[in-house]
């Protein structure tokens, strides 16, 4: 049996385990509010009305006509735009930064997700409840990944969610009182979703003359041919940039922040791949690489008959966060580099990424084959969407020099399809976690760099001694989470020449220059190692990203010293590189540039022969030493301009390199 309630006409179950279960979500969500403290008053009335609400939804067991209709009103008018607004919140403090036409886009892009969950289940109640949990889910994971990595969830994503689950373990998955406000509310909807069933047989009975089958068939063939254009528009045509809404802001989560995080994912898209160059041929890609060349002055450069092996280490997040600004530490956390500043058999300086605490392999990408992520979106990722056949990089010149080609990466292969890209790339072997000799975590979130290089020591004393080696080795151990209470060896004395009781404040960064400190040591025995080595080898370090501070820490260091966005961001896409040798090499001082000329800077320090390619780099650094997706600056340091749109001719022969290496049908091999 059923009691109605009167008043409103909801009928509510007699059944004792729809009650028990409305009860009991009620009060699960009741109880959640004790662990947040929420920002106001209205705000907590609010709360406790939603879960009161969900519990007494959960136990209804049907509702009258007019009120299903009344709710599916408001589910095409005002749901989707407060679901929108309880989507964004939990990462931006606000929407002020967001136009008119992106909250239409977004809440265009919610009703289209009710339309095709209608097509696919054929039911109103299963198309809104669906689509609610569906957002719900998209709520989480962008707040996560926000919070994880500095960037929201892009298409991108989708190809690597076999990395994710590599380190999902590592992080701390607590919510926020904004969050879980946005959970009560989308919840809330999901489940009043449910309960707007129209049966069929209740229509007939209003409306006897009603074409159910009819309108049903007409409403999915039209809602399905809107659903499939309005996201081919968004996709596949230039409709979002003439409306102002694209990725010509200097800076990632400001793009977001006006983009919105359903936006964000098809604007990215659309900036995904490079578009063929005006005027683009093999011929005139040769006639670029033939007048670099020529340009290139041989003289000026030692070309030695020598092969030394070569060692490049790819450090995860290793960086000096000193570029950030001024601090003391109880004791230095760089003290092996920081010896060597002035030891001739070293040169150093600061390379300019494009990546901010993830997205390690973009780093990967333009070091290995002198790309640039400036031509293409900040959510692609080369390795997991591109590179899919062989590409020119630094490993295929090496493998043409005759060298024995070996890459060494402490994670599962499966990590952003490495083993693929490797082999396209042209190693000859890829020593991965289940191929290391010893892989002793010993309470460790991630093998340390000691333990790492051990491997690399491992695999130099039994390589193939017929031919010089190119070893490439991807640490993790400064993978993030930073924050391990064991490791806070280190305390802040000073910031900004204040000095205070900083112990424990700012505990993830103390953690992470203790990893840091422990990198700089692990280092210094493996140079040790090589220096006793016989075997002419040349080492290059460098870390691939700084690691996402804390926004109090970040705050502590850098507010109020009048920097502007660009300064502030500026500083955070800077890590060292060093490079060493163990046999007297005359080093050349490069000074700071971007990532993607750190393949030819080494192939032109070990005296190697360069490709043309290599050779209209070097050239193209006279003019541009930085070309990252965050800063283009001059010879002079000065910055050119912060617009992502900017161009010129060398920037455009620059871009058309790019293009074949990654788009064209077959690339032009005579110059790479």
């Amino acid at each position: 049996m059923e009691t109605k309630k009167k008043g409103i006409g909801i009928v509510f179950s007699d059944k004792k385990a729809k009650w028990v279960i409305g009860a009991v979500v009620g009060i699960a969500l009741l109880a959640g509010l004790y662990f947040f403290h929420l920002p106001s008053a209205k705000t907590l009335i609010l709360s406790v009305l939603l879960c009161v609400g969900c519990g007494l939804l959960i136990a209804a067991n049907r509702f009258p006509l007019w009120l299903k209709i009344a709710g599916l009103a408001g589910f095409l008018t005002y749901v989707p735009y407060k679901t929108f607004v309880r989507m964004e919140l939990p990462v931006h403090e606000s929407l002020d930064a967001m136009s008119k036409k992106v909250f239409v886009f977004s809440i265009l892009l919610i009703l289209a997700l009710y339309v095709f969950f209608f097509v696919l289940t054929q039911h109103i109640h299963l198309a809104l409840g669906i689509s609610q949990c569906v957002l719900l889910f998209v709520t989480l994971l962008e707040f996560y990944v926000y919070a994880f990595r500095g960037s929201v969830v892009s298409f991108s994503d989708f190809t690597i969610v076999g990395t994710m689950f590599t380190v999902w373990g590592s992080y701390n998955y607590t919510p926020s009182a904004e969050l879980y406000y946005s959970v009560l509310w989308i919840l809330f909807f999901a489940i009043l979703g449910f309960k707007i069933y129209f049966s069929p047989k209740q229509i007939k009975e209003c409306h006897p003359k009603y074409p159910v089958v009819f309108v049903h068939v007409a409403a999915s063939v039209l809602g399905l041919a809107a659903v499939i254009c309005y996201v081919a528009v968004l996709l596949r045509t230039p409709f979002l940039a003439k409306q102002g809404i694209d990725d010509s802001l200097w800076a990632y989560h400001k793009i977001n922040e006006v983009n919105g995080n359903l936006l964000s994912p098809f604007v990215e898209y659309r900036s995904s791949r490079i578009d063929k160059p005006n005027g683009f041929s093999r011929e005139y890609l040769i006639g670029v690489a033939q007048t670099a060349a020529e340009a290139y002055d041989l003289e000026e450069h030692s070309m030695y008959d020598e092969r030394p092996n070569i060692i490049l280490i790819m450090n995860e997040a290793f960086s000096d966060l000193s570029v950030l600004g001024d601090f003391e530490t109880t004791e230095e956390y760089l003290p092996y580099l920081n010896s060597v500043k002035n030891d001739e058999t070293f040169t150093e300086g600061k390379l300019y990424m494009s990546v901010l605490g993830g997205r390690t392999v973009n780093s990967e990408f333009e070091v290995l084959t002198g790309n640039s992520m400036r031509f293409l979106s900040d959510s692609y990722l080369p390795y997991s969407q591109n590179v899919k056949k062989p590409m020119p990089s630094m490993v295929s010149e090496l493998k043409a020099l005759g060298y024995q080609t070996i890459a060494i990466h402490p994670n599962q292969p499966i990590a952003y399809d490495r083993e693929g890209v490797y082999n396209n790339f042209g190693f000859d072997e890829f020593i991965h976690q289940g191929r290391f000799q010893e892989f002793d975590l010993a309470g460790e979130n991630f093998l340390s760099d000691e333990k790492d290089y051990a491997e690399l020591i491992y695999q130099y004393e039994h390589r193939n001694t017929d031919a010089p080696l190119f070893l490439f080795n991807v640490t993790i151990q400064n993978h993030s989470p930073c924050w391990t209470p064991d490791e806070r060896t280190m305390h802040f004395k000073t910031i900004n020449g204040w000095e205070s009781d900083y112990s424990g404040i700012y505990g993830e960064e103390e953690s992470y220059l203790a990893k840091i400190r422990r990198s700089d040591e692990a280092f210094k025995n493996l140079v040790e190692y090589f220096s006793k080595v016989d075997e002419p080898t040349i080492i290059c370090m460098f870390g691939d990203h700084q690691p996402l501070c804390t926004d109090a820490f970040y705050e502590e260091l850098l507010g109020g010293k009048g920097l502007s966005d660009e300064e502030i961001m500026q500083r955070k896409y800077q890590v060292p590189y060093v490079i060493w040798s163990n046999y007297g090499l005359n080093l050349t001082d490069k000074g700071d540039f971007s990532a993607n000329y750190l393949g030819a800077v080494l192939l032109e320090e070990a005296g190697l022969p360069l490709s043309d390619f290599r050779k209209f780099q070097l050239e193209a650094m006279h003019t541009y030493p930085v070309i990252s997706k965050y800063r283009l600056s001059n010879a002079l340091g000065e910055d050119v301009s912060f617009d992502a749109s900017y161009t010129d001719e060398l920037l455009d022969q620059y871009k058309a390199f790019e293009y074949d290496k990654m788009f064209a049908k077959q690339y032009t091999q005579e110059v790479y």
